[in-house]
């Protein structure tokens, strides 16, 4: 009986609780601008906004909506029973302080994408309350990326542990070198040594008429040293002549030099500007300048036939007024280059046959101080006497690049094309038909006739030199023309200054061109050939086969001229 009392008491219980079980209900819908608020509704916590709440009973409710960046809303409603009861609630902007601490300090601050103009430590009044996305960044420190909070009327002062991270130098040698470098995934500038993080970099080397190149490059600590090479960008050229036995050359320039390469059929050059040399026997010579594009080029040239006087002798007319230097028709012919007498060194060898199919004009004289003035005039530029300068001397102290400085001057004042000899073409104009090592046999004894060398006269000045046994007069430099000439008519071939000549220095003969044409070493600098020795020159090195190398100027280097025809 007592159980059957209680199970009725339970069962009345549930039948007439009011909270749970009332039959009048309604559904609570809460929306709020900004979401994210907690909800009490008369005390009690139902959830965040928004909020969806169904099956209330009726009734009137407290609610109470706090968001963290806010304050705190009160609202009174009513639960309409059978219906939806729609709150919003739009909380008002809130600010707050920050104050941002960096160690080390002095860090660059992103702060909502936007760059702060000072560095760290920095505060901040008037902040927005909510979160902000933070960047600081430092050196060589690890970029820190994080989420701040603002709250209302407070003041938040995270502080950032940067921490270190190993960098590395970048030193990138390009070819060419005026080639430009650039950071594909980065937005940095690129400097030689710079420094840089450790890490892969994508770079880009790019250069006019050059395929550009990509390449990913590892920096490692410590110094990180990358070689990229540029290949040309290379087009079809198509060169017909009349006549068609005519020898073609191209010449282009390649990392502040010039490239001097045979035509051949179907040959490809580089994009941009290139010259074409066109040359046949009893034709004039002509130099013809294009500019290949990138569908390449075909053209054709017409020789206009000449009769050439060997011996004749001209000056040519200068556009400023005055005239170049005197030079005399040389050519055609043939002849054995090299060391015949075998008292040269290996690098004179193999002793090899040249034939050389056109004459050419060339310089009587070497370049006098007087005639190289007339070139530094009108540029504007710097010459470095020698120990003697007269106008009648040779012009020394004359680097490579200053003599193809004065050729190309020369050519644009004469609208002829001047140039050095080839190796091949000094030689023969040098020897004039002989075969011995000096103008009068294979004996020094007489060299004091034909050439400006270290002798009795030079030993007066340098007493502890190695001189040739004879007294030429003159210590230095001497004037112009003053020895014999040699059978061709031109004098100073030997002695006075050494001359500068077209080829690359190799070692020795093999593969040397028969044609006479110069030897060149591809798209690389290199050391010039010099020949003739010169006023402090032993009569060993005043052979008519003696060669050298340099690259730059002295005192006892001059040049002379070839005048294409």
């Amino acid at each position: 009986m007592v159980l059957g009392s209680v199970a009725i008491i339970g069962a009345a219980s549930i039948l007439y609780d009011p909270g749970k079980y009332s039959l009048y209900r309604g559904d609570l819908n809460i929306v709020t601008r900004p979401e994210g608020a907690d909800v009490l509704m008369d005390g009690i916590g139902v959830g965040q906004s928004p909020l969806q709440l169904d099956s209330l009973p009726a009734g009137q409710k407290i609610l109470s909506l706090t968001h963290p960046y806010h304050g705190k809303e009160l609202r009174t409603i009513t639960v309409e029973s059978g219906e939806t009861t729609f709150v919003e609630v739009d909380f008002e902007q809130q600010i707050g302080a920050l104050n941002i601490f960096s160690n080390p300090p002095g860090a660059r601050v992103v702060l909502d994408n936007a760059n702060l103009a000072e560095v760290t430590p920095i505060k901040l009044t008037g902040i927005t309350t909510g979160k902000h996305s933070l960047v600081v960044s430092l050196g060589r420190y690890g970029t820190y990326q994080s989420t701040v909070e603002v709250f209302p009327n407070a003041l938040s002062e995270p502080v950032i542990e940067l921490q270190p991270i190993p960098w590395g130098t970048l030193t990138i040698n390009k070819h060419p070198g005026d080639a430009t470098i650039s950071f594909v995934d980065r937005n940095v500038s690129y400097t030689p040594g710079m420094g840089l993080p450790v890490g892969e970099y994508l770079v880009k080397v790019s250069r006019t008429n050059y395929l550009s190149v990509n390449k990913r490059i590892k920096v490692s600590p410590g110094a990180n040293t990358q070689q990229v090479k540029l290949e040309l960008r290379m087009v079809p050229l198509r060169v017909s002549t009349i006549p068609a036995s005519a020898e073609i050359s191209i010449e282009y320039p390649v990392d502040g030099t010039t490239r001097i390469r045979p035509y051949g059929d179907r040959i490809s050059a580089p994009m941009g500007p290139l010259t074409l040399s066109v040359r046949a026997p009893g034709y004039r010579t002509t130099r013809k300048q294009l500019r290949l594009g990138s569908q390449g080029l075909t053209t054709s040239i017409k020789l206009e036939k000449f009769d050439f006087t060997p011996g004749r002798e001209f000056k040519d007319p200068l556009r400023q007024g005055g005239v170049g230097p005197l030079v005399k028709v040389v050519g055609p012919g043939e002849f054995q280059m090299g060391d015949l007498s075998g008292a040269g060194a290996m690098d004179e060898q193999p002793v090899h046959k040249v034939v050389l199919t056109q004459p050419v004009a060339v310089g009587v004289y070497e370049v006098t101080v007087a005639e190289y003035m007339q070139f530094i005039n009108a540029t504007k530029g710097e010459y470095k006497p020698g120990r003697v300068s007269f106008d009648n001397h040779p012009a020394v102290n004359i680097s490579l690049d200053d003599a193809l400085a004065y050729l190309a001057w020369l050519s644009k004042q004469s609208a002829y094309y001047y140039r050095l000899p080839t190796e091949a073409e000094w030689e023969f104009i040098a020897r004039a038909g002989i075969e011995t090592s000096f103008p009068d046999g294979n004996s020094p004894d007489t060299l004091c006739q034909f050439a400006n060398i270290a002798d009795q006269a030079t030993k007066k000045r340098f007493n502890g030199w190695d001189v040739a046994d004879c007294d030429d007069g003159f210590q230095i430099t001497a004037p112009v023309g003053q020895f014999k000439p040699n059978a061709f008519g031109l004098y100073d071939t030997l002695g006075n200054v050494s001359e500068w000549v077209a080829d690359c220095w190799f070692y020795n003969y093999d593969n040397a061109h028969q044609d006479g044409s110069a030897r060149t070493a591809g798209d690389e600098k290199c050391s010039r050939v010099v020949r003739g020795g010169s006023w402090d020159s032993h009569p060993s090195a005043a052979r008519l086969s003696y060669r050298e190398s340099s690259y730059r100027g002295n005192d006892d280097r001059g040049l002379r001229v070839v005048r294409e025809l």
